[in-house]
C-alpha cells in the first residue's frame, strides 16, 4: 500500500514538472525521508523510475529533491551522482563511511571537480553527533557545521485504534445530513385553473405577426408553475391559495457579439462572447443597454417556439413596441449596441509593473499570485547573483593578495628563524673569542651584522602580519557589506502583492463584431392568488436571471 501510494504521488509530481516552464529559481521541494527500498541500487520497484527522473530533470523547472537515509547504500549510484548537495553525518560502520566517501567522490568527478585536495575519510571519521559535512558542487571546498539542538518526541506511526480515538471528537462535530424538508403541502390550483381563462390585460393568445427578417428567440422555461408558487409569500405556511397560473411572453432585445482584447506588449489576446438581454424600448425611445443583463443561456439553447402548457395557462403574448417591430429598426439598434460595447467593455487584469507580469485572461487570482511570487523569486535570485558577481572580483583580488602575503609570511618566518640561529651562533663565537683572547674586531662586526639582519627579518614578519590582518579585515567588511546588500534585496521582492495595479484593456472598434440582434421572448408566470381574504397578482420570471443565479 505504501509503495502504491508513493508511486502515484511521484508520478503526479512528475506530471506537474512536465507542465512547468523552465526557471533558475527554486519553485518547490520534494522531501523524502527514510528512502530505503524506494530507489535501491539493484532492484526496480515502481517508485524508482519516477524518482530517478525527478532527480535528473526536476532542477530544470525549479524542483528540488531532498532524500534522507541512514545508510548510503540505500540509494542507487545514478541518484547519488545527480545530487548536487551532500550532507553527511556521523556514520558508525566503516563500510558505510567508505560507501559515502566513494559516492561523494564520484559525484564530484561527475561535476568536473577534484576530490583529491580534501581528506574526506579523515573528516567523516571525526564527525560528532549533530555535526555534518556539507559539500556543494558549486563550492570550492566542503564545509563543516553543527545543527542546533532540538527536542523531538518520535512517537512513531499511529495504530488504527489511536486514529479512531483522535478522530472521534471531530466526527461528532460533523453536521448530520439534512432531513427531508417537511413543509406544509401547497394548496393546489383551484378548479378554475383547469377551465379556459381570459388572457391578462394587454396580452393576447396569438403572437404578433412580424417581418420574417426579424430573428426571434424564445427563452426556455426553467421554472414550472409549482416552483413559481413556492416563491409566493405565505406559500410555505399554507396561507396562500393560488387560483390561477398563466404563462406570458414579453418581448425584449437580444444582442450577441464577440469582443477581442489585444495587447502585444503584454502578450494578451483574448476573445469574449457576450449575450445581453435588454428591455424593449418604450415608444420611439432607444434601447437602454445599461439596464441589460448578461444571459447565461447560450444561443444554441434558445428555441424558436413557445413552451407548451395547459390551455388555461396560455401562453399569452405582449405586443411588440413600434421601435423594434421592423428589420430597419433592429439594424439601427444593432449599431447602437456595437457603440455601447465599444465604450463600455473592458478587461481588467492584475499586473505588477516592476516585474512586468500580467494576469492571464481566465486565470484565477490565486494562480496569478503564485506565478507572481515565482517571478519575484526569480528576480530576487537574479539580483543576488548579479550582486555576488559584482563583489566576486573584489573578493577574489583580496583573497589573491592574502594568499601571496601568507606565502611571503611563511618565507619571512623561515628567514627569521635562520637569522635567529645565525645571531645565536655569532654570539657563541664572540664568547669563544673572549675566552681564547683572540682579536675581537672581526667577530664583533659579524655578530652585530647577524643581529641587525635578525631584527630586520623580525620587522618584515611583523609588517607582513599587519598587512594580512588589514586584508582579512577588508575581506570581512566586504563580505558583511555583501550580506547587507543581499538583506536589502530580499524584502523588496517579498511584499510584491502590495504593489499590484490593474491593467485595463479595451477593444478596438474593429474588434467589436455584433453577430445577432433580434427579439427575445422572455417567459414569466402570472399568478393570481388569495391571501388574507384579498386577491393579488404576482409576475415571476420563468427563466434564469442574474438575480436568481
Amino acid at each position: 500500500e505504501r509503495m502504491f501510494f508513493v508511486t502515484l504521488l511521484l508520478e503526479s509530481v512528475l506530471t506537474w514538472v512536465r507542465s512547468q516552464a523552465g526557471t533558475q529559481s527554486l519553485r518547490a521541494l520534494l522531501y523524502f525521508d527514510e528512502v530505503h527500498g524506494y530507489i535501491p541500487p539493484v532492484a526496480q520497484p515502481p517508485s524508482k523510475r519516477p524518482l530517478m527522473t525527478l532527480l535528473k530533470q526536476g532542477r530544470a523547472v525549479g524542483l528540488g529533491c531532498i532524500l534522507a537515509t541512514q545508510n548510503p547504500g540505500d540509494i542507487d549510484y545514478k541518484g547519488l551522482t545527480n545530487t548536487g548537495t551532500w550532507f553527511i553525518g556521523r556514520l558508525q560502520a566503516e563500510r558505510d563511511k567508505m560507501r559515502a566517501i566513494d559516492g561523494l567522490k564520484s559525484a564530484i568527478a561527475e561535476s568536473g571537480g577534484n576530490s583529491e585536495k580534501v581528506d574526506y575519510k579523515q573528516i567523516v571519521g571525526q564527525l560528532k553527533p549533530r555535526v555534518f559535512l556539507m559539500h556543494n558542487v558549486h563550492d570550492k571546498e566542503p564545509a563543516i557545521f553543527e545543527t542546533r539542538w532540538a527536542m523531538s518526541y518520535l512517537h512513531g506511526p499511529l495504530t488504527r485504534p489511536q486514529i479512531q480515538a483522535l478522530m472521534r471528537h471531530r466526527k461528532e462535530q460533523q453536521v448530520t445530513p439534512q432531513q427531508v424538508d417537511e413543509r406544509p403541502a401547497l394548496t393546489p390550483l383551484s378548479e378554475s385553473a383547469i377551465t379556459p381563462a381570459e388572457p391578462p390585460a394587454g396580452l393576447s393568445g396569438n403572437r404578433q405577426v412580424l417581418d420574417p427578417g426579424i430573428p426571434q428567440f424564445f427563452l426556455p422555461v426553467t421554472a414550472n408553475e409549482t416552483a413559481a408558487i413556492q416563491r409566493l409569500p405565505g406559500a410555505v405556511s399554507g396561507t396562500t391559495r393560488v387560483n390561477q397560473a398563466q404563462l406570458v411572453y414579453e418581448p425584449a432585445i437580444l444582442g450577441a457579439a464577440s469582443l477581442q482584447f489585444f495587447d502585444r506588449s503584454q502578450g494578451v489576446s483574448e476573445q469574449r462572447e457576450r449575450v445581453l438581454l435588454a428591455p424593449a424600448p418604450d415608444q420611439l425611445l432607444a434601447v437602454d443597454w445599461n439596464r441589460a443583463e448578461d444571459l447565461s443561456i447560450p444561443l444554441s439553447h434558445l428555441g424558436q417556439q413557445p413552451a407548451q402548457t395547459e390551455p388555461a395557462q396560455g401562453p399569452f403574448f405582449a405586443p411588440v413596441p413600434e421601435a423594434a417591430n421592423s428589420a430597419s429598426e433592429l439594424r439601427s439598434i444593432g449599431k447602437e449596441f456595437a457603440d455601447w460595447l465599444y465604450y463600455n467593455s473592458q478587461l481588467e487584469l492584475l499586473a505588477h509593473p516592476s516585474l512586468k507580469v500580467v494576469q492571464w485572461p481566465n486565470e484565477t487570482q490565486r494562480a496569478f499570485k503564485l506565478r507572481l511570487r515565482q517571478a519575484a523569486r526569480e528576480r530576487r535570485d537574479a539580483d543576488v547573483d548579479q550582486l555576488r558577481k559584482t563583489y566576486a572580483s573584489h573578493i577574489e583580488k583580496i583573497e589573491a593578495k592574502l594568499r601571496k602575503q601568507r606565502r611571503e609570511l611563511e618565507q619571512e618566518e623561515a628567514d627569521l628563524s635562520a637569522r635567529k640561529r645565525e645571531a645565536l651562533i655569532a654570539a657563541g663565537e664572540m664568547v669563544l673569542t673572549l675566552m681564547t683572547r683572540r682579536r675581537l674586531y672581526r667577530t664583533v662586526s659579524w655578530s652585530a651584522s647577524r643581529r641587525r639582519m635578525a631584527n630586520k627579518a623580525k620587522m618584515d614578519v611583523k609588517e607582513t602580519r599587519q598587512v594580512i590582518d588589514d586584508l582579512e579585515n577588508e575581506l570581512t567588511e566586504l563580505q558583511q557589506e555583501l550580506e547587507s546588500e543581499i538583506a536589502r534585496i530580499t524584502p523588496k521582492w517579498v511584499d510584491i502583492l502590495k504593489t499590484l495595479t490593474t491593467h485595463t484593456l479595451r477593444p478596438r472598434r474593429a474588434d467589436v463584431k455584433v453577430s445577432v440582434i433580434g427579439l427575445a421572448w422572455t417567459p414569466s408566470w402570472v399568478l393570481t392568488y388569495s391571501e388574507g381574504g384579498r386577491y393579488r397578482t404576482a409576475t415571476l420570471p420563468a427563466y434564469p436571471t442574474q438575480a436568481s443565479t
